[in-house]
């Protein structure tokens, strides 16, 4: 690849792309029409020399496309996509028939035997007249590109090489059968295919094969015949300037990339989307291209590289005519505003930026940063305010800078609209290592839509940025800076090639903008007379500031009222982006009890204290009548109060029930975001109170009651109670049990004997059950109900209240019978955490070794059968007797067998059933991973996938079973984490 001087452009979320392109430019051949299949295909090869034209006596060319193709004629063709046709010099061919029938062809086809892609019906006859078949050029053209071995591999001739052709994309819009003659157009549009077609490069070499790869550019390495043998490139550009719009020379213009598979001019590979970031550079063009005229015009281009290391433009295709407009973002109205509350609706069919509206087609294309998000269909949507509607008004209320706008200009209205889009979150780490900067975010604002997942991490390749292929700006607090100046707790808006996905990885383009400005005040005017909800002003301190509008529902309305004292994070727009209460909020507790006098109630206080307190009923004038079966109230989430003492008087001036808050039941608390579950954001200062009893019982001022941080709350642990709020913060929480979390650091247990009744020192009566647990036997403590499911044998997950008894058994128990152990229906399945799939399992075990462990399954064993499918979906495949209404078992099974390795905190216990003189809690075994038995039959047929002879007979199913180990395994990320095994 050549060295070019270039300039590098990066116009962050504006590579302005149109689509769906149908015209082409005049073929130079006559009888080529614009709309055939095969135009691209012979106009390119045409400008390449690879194919010629008949003349006519009027002066133009034919192409003949309905012709045959002579073999001789593809032999040529071929020779000439290889760039050799120079090397095709006169000679005599080995080929008796060439040299008798189409002797100017022997130098072509010569070349064809030196260059592997012709060997001819045998050592003496080619058949040069004969017509050129379907097969034959597939097999040709599997050559060149590099697949030929494989399709020797996958049958050889004729269904290897079509095989291979059709994964290549060589027979892309050829359909026909192997012994077809084929025209010219298609040989044509074969070729071409083989040209763009990624060949095959060797990846490892090895003396009993080597391993190939396809030289996409995504490994690494890029390469086609068309760039290998011409130094051409396949791109969709944009006609940045024209020689009549720009006054540039006549066979000149500049042109941007938007999208190529491989580009020449800095060597890396663009990937397939519409790249935000793009390269302007002047290209010229060949004859038989007219960008004339094509001013913002969007197509396909193929471009060669000179020797002086300048583009040439040998094809062109694109849309018609196009005209832009910018408008400011910050000028766009927002429907919410509208009379009919309709930005695109029947009677008022535009789209309206401050005075002006804009008339727009029905279905309106829809970029954001550059990448095609969505096609609005407005005329679906004419009727009443729909979601399609909801998100584009959403998209441009929250665009910024400028929104683009494109119209075709023989219909007048406007069709494409092109959006700036930030969305806004806070980091809540950054890690930085030599291959990687890893960004996590929490709390995402301006999702893309209102059911669009927010991305909550962004991961940045330092050696592409290093390389110039990542294009990463930084701003921080309105100055120039660098990823490194990022810290946690910065609030940052984020623009770039991002789609759907909740996770940013190695994008092209990325710019971020960072700050840590707070304010505080008190709310001293709300103006909602604005262009939409979501853009009300607060007057805080004196300062305006907007809302950043709630992704959830961008119809919703801030909940911010006047007289609100708040301290406020701003984003880096100056918009508030959260804000706490702040100032003498009401304070919360648990009402234990009325006192014995008719204005005293006990209340359990926010730090754990108890206090019986005297009510100002002459300003608490609710009490008598709120308070006055406080006693009778069951659950403790029905006693919660908020409460305000008088600084004079140190009595209760107001106290209210506040009931059961934000119910929480059964959720997960996630240290990273301070969520426990969703919503419930918890801050350093937010007060806890864990009561010990369960809140599904009657209240009794007896139990137990302690005080948590934040800090205290486990990471992934499931919490059940009620979260209380000022504004969008959590000012108290109750927590009534806690749940142990159950994830990929989890582990079974085992039990090893038969629950027993023991008292505690704390003098609780609970049951006993000794298991295997994390490596060891030890002792379990089991509330009564928890431990009634268990027995010995049973693998099982459990769950632990706050005194640490199991308190929920779960997942469990396995069956513990070697029949059910090897039920064709149930005999494995799995469960799922949040993030990763996590198994569990249950089969044979036919090998061990020191690092891995290999499983096949055993069903059906009365009819003496092995199935040897490993499936954690699905055991049994089952096919349609197409004669019959039976459902019957598939013939082909798969190999079945599968080797999972040890992880290195692996544990593992044995059961020995066949020892009969050791006592029942004797024969478990906490043990190696590697020491676990394999299976004591006969030895896999592994050709065939099953058991070698007479282990399928009925009468010796018992035989294969009394030698078989069967193990439960817990998989994780494909790793066998923990071992239950039962040994013959």
């Amino acid at each position: 690849m050549k060295n070019f001087k270039k300039v590098i452009s990066v116009v962050m979320a504006l590579a302005m792309i149109v689509s769906s392109f149908t015209a082409v430019s005049a073929s130079k051949f006559a009888d080529v029409a614009e709309t055939a299949a095969y135009a691209e295909a012979v106009e390119v090869l045409g400008a390449l020399g690879i194919v010629n034209g008949v003349e006519q006596e009027n002066g133009t060319f034919n192409f003949e496309p309905e012709k045959s193709v002579t073999r001789a004629e593809a032999a040529t063709m071929i020779v000439g996509a290889l760039n050799l046709a120079n090397e095709a010099a006169a000679g005599t061919s080995q080929f008796a028939d060439v040299n008798s029938q189409a002797a100017w062809a022997a130098g072509f086809v010569n070349v064809g035997v030196a260059q592997g892609f012709i060997s001819g019906y045998d050592a003496n006859t080619f058949g040069p007249l004969d017509n050129v078949t379907y097969a034959q050029m597939c097999v040709m053209l599997t050559k060149i590109t590099g697949y030929g071995e494989y399709a020797q591999a996958y049958g050889g001739w004729p269904t290897g090489y079509t095989t291979m052709a059709a994964t290549a994309g060589i027979n892309k819009g050829v359909a026909a059968a192997n012994d077809v003659a084929l025209t010219k157009g298609q040989v044509a549009m074969m070729i071409w295919n083989a040209l763009q077609a990624p060949m095959l490069g060797v990846e490892t070499y090895a003396v009993n094969g080597n391993e190939y790869k396809p030289l996409n550019g995504k490994n690494g390495e890029f390469k086609t015949l068309l760039s290998e043998k011409f130094d051409g490139y396949v791109a969709t550009v944009t006609i940045d300037q024209t020689p009549i719009n720009d006054g540039l020379e006549n066979d000149e213009v500049v042109i941007s990339v938007t999208k190529a598979d491989w580009w020449p001019l800095d060597e890396t590979p663009i990937p397939d989307v519409q790249a935000v970031n793009y390269l302007s550079q002047p290209a010229k063009v060949a004859a038989n291209v007219d960008v004339n005229g094509n001013y913002l015009q969007t197509g396909k281009a193929v471009f060669l590289v000179d020797e002086d290391d300048q583009l040439e433009m040998i094809y062109f295709k694109s849309t018609g005519k196009t005209a832009s407009k910018e408008l400011a973002a910050d000028t766009y109205y927002l429907q919410a505003n509208l009379a009919d509350n309709k930005q695109y609706a029947t009677g008022h069919e535009k789209i309206r930026f401050g005075s002006t509206y804009y008339k727009f087609e029905s279905a309106i294309d829809v970029y954001v940063n550059g990448v095609n998000y969505a096609t609005i269909n407005a005329a679906a949507d004419e009727a009443t305010d729909t979601a399609s509607q909801k998100a584009l008004d959403w998209l441009l209320g929250n665009a910024k800078g400028t929104i683009k706008i494109l119209k075709t200009v023989p219909t007048g209205e406007y069709n494409t609209i092109f959006v700036n889009f930030y969305q806004v979150a806070e980091i809540t780490s950054i890690d930085f290592d030599n291959d990687e900067t890893r960004i996590t975010l929490a709390g995402a604002q301006g999702s893309l839509d209102a059911t669009t997942d927010n991305i909550d991490e962004i991961v940045i390749t330092n050696d592409e940025v290093e390389e110039g292929n990542v294009i990463v700006t930084v701003t921080r607090n309105g100055e120039a800076a660098d990823l490194k100046s990022l810290v946690n707790g910065d609030i940052i808006a984020y623009a770039a090639d991002f789609g759907t996905a909740s996770t940013l990885a190695d994008p092209k383009v990325i710019d971020i903008i960072a700050t840590n400005d707070k304010i505080s005040g008190t709310v001293t005017a709300i103006d909602t007379n604005l262009t939409g909800a979501n853009d009300n002003v607060y007057t805080i301190g004196g300062a305006n500031y907007t809302l950043i509008a709630d992704s959830s529902d961008p119809a919703d309305p801030s909940d911010i009222d006047i007289k609100h004292s708040l301290d406020v994070r701003l984003d880096p727009f100056g918009r508030i982006y959260d804000y706490e209460a702040n100032g003498a909020a009401a304070q919360y507790a648990i009402a234990l009890k009325l006192g014995t006098e008719d204005d005293q109630i006990r209340l359990l206080l926010a730090d754990g204290t108890t206090k019986t307190y005297e009510v100002d009923l002459s300003k608490a004038t609710n009490f008598s009548t709120d308070f006055a079966s406080i006693d009778t109230v069951a659950n403790v989430a029905d006693r919660v109060v908020t409460y305000e003492v008088s600084g004079k008087s140190g009595k209760i001036s107001a106290i209210t029930l506040v009931g059961a808050g934000n119910a929480i039941a059964d959720k997960e608390y996630k240290s990273r975001t301070s969520l426990l579950g969703s919503g419930n954001k918890i801050l350093d200062t937010t007060p806890i109170i864990l009561v010990d009893d369960d809140a599904s019982v009657p209240f009794k001022e007896s139990a137990k009651y302690s005080t948590l941080t934040k800090g205290d709350l486990l990471d992934g642990t499931k919490y059940t109670g009620n979260a209380y709020r000022i504004n969008t913060t959590v000012a108290f929480v109750v927590i009534t049990n806690v749940g142990t979390a159950f994830g990929e650091d989890s582990r079974f247990a085992v039990a090893i004997s038969e629950p027993a009744s023991v008292l505690t020192e704390d003098g609780d009566r609970v049951m006993s059950v000794k298991v295997l647990y994390e490596g060891k036997v030890q002792d379990m403590l089991f509330n009564t109900t928890a431990a009634a499911a268990i027995a010995p044998q049973d693998v099982f997950f459990f769950e632990t209240d706050s005194d640490g008894y199991v308190n929920a058994v779960y997942e469990a128990p396995f069956a513990t019978s070697m029949a059910s152990l090897i039920d064709a229906d149930d005999w494995s399945y799995e469960i799922y955490d949040e993030n990763k799939p996590i198994q569990i399992a249950t089969g044979v075990v036919v090998d061990v070794t020191s690092s891995a462990i290999t499983f096949a399954t055993v069903d059906q064993v009365t009819a003496g059968t092995l199935d040897t499918t490993l499936d954690l979906d699905d055991t049994v495949k089952l096919v349609d007797d197409p004669d019959t209404d039976d459902v019957d078992e598939a013939a082909e099974y798969g190999n079945g067998i599968v080797t999972y390795g040890f992880a290195e905190d692996c544990v593992a216990y044995t059961y020995d059933s066949s020892v009969k003189t050791r006592v029942e809690e004797d024969k478990y075994d906490a043990t190696a991973p590697s020491s676990i038995k394999a299976s004591n039959f006969a030895t896999f047929d592994a050709a065939a996938g099953r058991l070698n002879d007479g282990l399928y007979a009925e009468t010796n199913a018992g035989d294969m079973l009394a030698k078989a180990t069967v193990a439960t395994v817990m998989i994780v990320d494909g790793e066998v984490v923990a071992i239950f095994a039962i040994e013959k």
